[in-house]
């Protein structure tokens, strides 16, 4: 059958890096002073300068999502063979194989498709 989410294991039993990390922080570049060129000090801004507009916060956000989009489809493309570790009740510590079938498109998770689901007992395959 299709089941949850994957986001840990990968080929060879790697583990891989969680699926919506986003990184944070921005650097500013400040202004090297020069030494007696005698620069004006302050510009002024001519009236026919192009006025850059602000991004909305939904912008912003769709620009993340994007970029946590490409990262997890870099990190888990599609048709890659993974295991999975089930936490759920009843699964908690079994780890199933299978293959990363979609992506959220908020780049938070990816869906995994398992190659066999077993019961606990190991020999009796599930039902779909």
């Amino acid at each position: 059958g299709e089941g949850g989410e994957g986001g840990e294991g990968g080929e060879g039993g790697e583990g891989g890096g969680e699926s919506g990390d986003e990184g944070g922080g921005s650097a500013k570049a400040t202004p090297s002073k020069s030494s007696g060129d005698g620069a004006p000090k302050r510009q002024r801004k001519s009236a026919a300068s192009p006025r850059v507009p602000r991004k909305t916060a939904g912008e912003k956000r769709k620009g993340e999502q994007a970029a946590a989009l490409a990262a997890l489809q870099l990190a888990w493309p599609k048709g890659a063979t993974v295991e999975v570790l089930q936490r759920d009740d009843g699964y908690a510590g079994a780890w199933y194989a299978g293959e990363v079938t979609t992506h959220t498109k908020d780049g938070a998770s990816c869906g995994v498709k398992y190659f066999e689901l077993l019961e606990a007992d190991d020999e009796h395959p599930e039902l779909p």
